[in-house]
């Protein structure tokens, strides 16, 4: 039990490094040793250091302009965070997705360009709100989830900030892709209902706090 109950408590550790990839720096060392020897508990710890190296490099490439590299990056790291069940860190995931998906966009309007990372500009337009949807559906389920849980509380607080980011950034990315959507009523209606949502949800807006 002890040896079960220290793993556990590591593995969240690990977990918590990984989602708060921006605020720790990138070296192995960072990541704690699990207790035992066994293949799986190896496996469960690289797994981790994969997932810190991914998201670090996709947050420099994103930020240098390697969009392809970032892109990559980013999925890679989505498929892994889906195959150690990190609810939380799929959902930032895919959030980070749907801006790539954005600037891609954007990129693509101002260089000309008909394909980008292997995308079409209806490709990137359709990644992004599934994108956009999947991180958006995860928050929600984190907030009822944590409102059964704990009420009202500081951690309820910091999710419904993320949450409200996150309808920011579809509000934007459908206004901004809106004149190429599919339907461009809707994806204007829809990016207008969702900065309203946002600016409804941020814990910082004051009118909120009834």
């Amino acid at each position: 039990w002890g040896i079960s109950r220290s793993v556990s408590v590591t593995v969240a550790k690990l977990c918590t490094l990984v989602t708060s990839i921006n605020r720790t720096p990138g070296r192995d060392d960072d990541f704690p040793q699990l207790i035992g020897e066994s293949h799986e508990v190896s496996r469960v710890r690289s797994t981790f250091i994969n997932l810190h190296l991914l998201l670090r490099a996709a947050n420099n490439s994103f930020f240098t302009g390697h969009l392809r590299n970032a892109y990559d990056r980013l999925r890679d790291s989505l498929v892994l965070f889906k195959k150690v069940q990190n609810r939380k860190a799929v959902g930032i995931a895919n959030n980070n997705l749907g801006n790539v998906m954005l600037t891609l966009y954007r990129t693509m309007k101002k260089t000309g360009s008909p394909t980008l990372c292997d995308l079409s500009q209806k490709g990137i337009i359709q990644n992004g709100c599934a994108y956009f949807k999947a991180a958006i559906d995860s928050g929600e389920e984190a907030i009822d989830r944590i409102n059964r849980e704990e009420g009202f509380s500081e951690n309820y607080l910091i999710f419904m900030q993320q949450l409200s980011n996150r309808y920011f950034n579809r509000g934007i990315f459908l206004l901004t892709v809106r004149k190429d959507h599919p339907n461009p009523v809707e994806a204007e209606q829809q990016g207008l209902m969702d900065l309203c949502t946002s600016q409804d949800m941020d814990p910082e807006g004051g009118d909120n706090r009834d």
